[in-house]
C-alpha cells in the first residue's frame, strides 16, 4: 500500500475515533437566569446543555431587547451548574421615547417565570409560589404586540393596570402603586389609601379612570370577608398618589360577588364590565353618574363550556372595540388574554389569543395616539 494510501487510513481512523470519543463524551447542564439592571428576571430561567469541558458560548445567552453587561466565561463541568447573567436594555431613554411614538398602544400585563410552563398553556397547580413580574408591550392593531425591553421593578406585579396622567404613567395594580417617566426609574407610593383602617379583608384588581369633569378615579373589587366581593371608587390624585374615599357601586340585578370591574367613560356614560364570580362569566351594565349602574347583562363569548373569562377590558376602536379577557377551566389551566370584537352591544369576532413572546395574563391597555 501506498503512503499516501496509509497516511489517509491514519487520519480517516484518528477522524473516526475523535468524533465517536466527542460524541461519547459526558454532556452535563448549565441553568441560566437572566436579570436585567434592577434584579428583575427577564424570562424563565432556561437549561443550556454542553459537553464536560466545554464553553458556554455567549450566544446561547441572546435576549431580545438587551445586551450583556459582562460576558461570562464558564465552562461545563461534570456536576450541573446555575448561573446569573446580567443584562441592560438596548434601547437609552431617548431611544424608548422615541420608540413609544411608533406606537398606537401600550398594554400592561404580568408574565409568570416559574420554569417549565407552557408558552400556549399554563397550570400552576403543582407550584408552591409563583413569580409575576410586570410587562410592558406595544402594538397598533391591538392584537399583535412587542414587549418594551427596559428594566422592571423588582416586586410580585398581578393584575396591572396602566394610564398616562401628564408626564407621569401610572402602574396601578393587586397590592400597589407605581410611576415612572422613563420606563427606567420607577417609584413606589407607599400606603396609596386602598384599604383605609384596615377594612378589607382583600382588594383586588384596582384602575385608574378618567371621569367626566376631567379628574380620575380607581375602582377596585373588595372583600370584608375574603369571599364575596363588591366594587368600590375611589378618588385619586395624580400629583401625589392618593387613594381616597370608597365608595361602594350599586349594581342593579343579582350579582352579589363581582370581581376584576373596569370602567370606561364615553359619549356621556360610563361602561362598567365585571366578572360575575357566582355564575363565572362576564357583564355588562351602564351608569350615568359613575356610582348606580343599571341594565346589568351577561356578555356571551365564544368560548367553550368548562371554560372561565375574566380580567375584561375594553379598547374603542371608532365604532367597535375590542374587549379583551383572561381564560382559564375548572382545572385552573390557563390560556392567556384573549379578544373579541365588540359592536352594537355583542361580540361580533371569534376570539383571539393576544401573540406576543410569552403568554399575556390580566391585561390593561392605554391609547397613546
Amino acid at each position: 500500500m501506498k503512503f499516501r494510501q496509509k497516511m489517509l487510513l491514519v487520519v480517516g481512523g484518528l477522524i473516526l475515533i475523535g468524533t465517536g470519543t466527542w460524541l461519547l463524551w459526558p454532556q452535563t447542564t448549565i441553568t441560566v437566569t437572566p436579570l436585567d439592571q434592577l434584579g428583575t428576571q427577564i424570562q424563565p430561567a432556561k437549561t443550556i446543555t454542553g459537553r464536560v469541558g466545554s464553553r458556554l458560548d455567549r450566544q446561547q445567552l441572546t435576549e431580545a431587547g438587551y445586551q450583556l453587561s459582562a460576558a461570562p466565561k464558564i465552562k461545563f463541568r461534570i456536576t450541573p451548574q446555575t448561573l446569573v447573567v446580567h443584562y441592560r436594555p438596548t434601547l437609552s431613554r431617548q431611544q424608548v421615547a422615541r420608540k413609544l411614538k411608533d406606537y398606537r398602544y401600550i398594554g400592561a400585563s404580568f408574565q409568570v417565570l416559574n420554569a417549565g410552563l407552557g408558552r400556549y398553556e399554563q397550570n400552576y397547580n403543582q407550584l408552591k409560589s409563583e413569580m409575576d413580574r410586570m410587562r410592558l408591550l406595544l402594538s397598533n392593531d391591538g392584537l399583535h404586540w412587542d414587549r418594551l425591553a427596559v428594566n422592571y421593578p423588582n416586586v410580585a406585579v398581578r393584575d396591572p393596570n396602566i394610564i398616562k396622567i401628564g408626564d407621569r404613567w401610572w402602574i396601578i395594580y393587586t397590592a400597589g402603586l407605581m410611576w415612572t417617566t422613563d420606563f427606567q426609574k420607577w417609584h413606589q407610593v407607599v400606603s396609596p389609601g386602598l384599604n383605609p383602617n384596615g377594612q378589607f379583608q382583600k382588594v383586588w384588581a384596582p384602575e385608574i379612570y378618567r371621569t367626566q369633569a376631567g379628574t380620575y378615579q380607581v375602582v377596585s373589587a373588595n372583600s370584608t370577608d375574603g369571599t364575596t366581593f363588591q366594587l368600590y371608587s375611589y378618588t385619586f390624585d395624580p400629583r401625589t398618589g392618593a387613594v381616597a374615599e370608597p365608595q361602594a357601586l350599586n349594581v342593579a340585578g343579582n350579582f352579589p360577588n363581582l370581581i376584576d370591574p373596569h370602567i370606561v367613560y364615553q359619549h356621556g356614560i360610563y361602561n362598567l364590565w365585571a366578572k360575575d364570580e357566582q355564575r363565572h362569566q362576564l357583564v355588562r351594565a351602564v351608569s350615568a353618574d359613575g356610582i348606580t349602574f343599571t341594565g346589568t347583562q351577561p356578555v356571551a363569548l365564544p368560548i367553550q363550556s368548562g371554560q372561565v373569562p375574566e380580567g375584561p377590558t375594553e379598547l374603542v376602536r371608532g365604532n367597535q372595540a375590542w374587549l379583551y379577557f383572561d381564560l382559564y377551566d375548572q382545572q385552573e389551566t390557563f390560556y392567556g388574554v384573549q379578544a373579541v370584537a365588540f359592536k352594537d352591544n355583542r361580540v361580533v369576532s371569534q376570539r383571539k389569543p393576544l401573540q406576543a413572546d410569552f403568554m399575556v395574563r390580566h391585561f390593561s391597555v392605554f391609547t397613546m395616539r
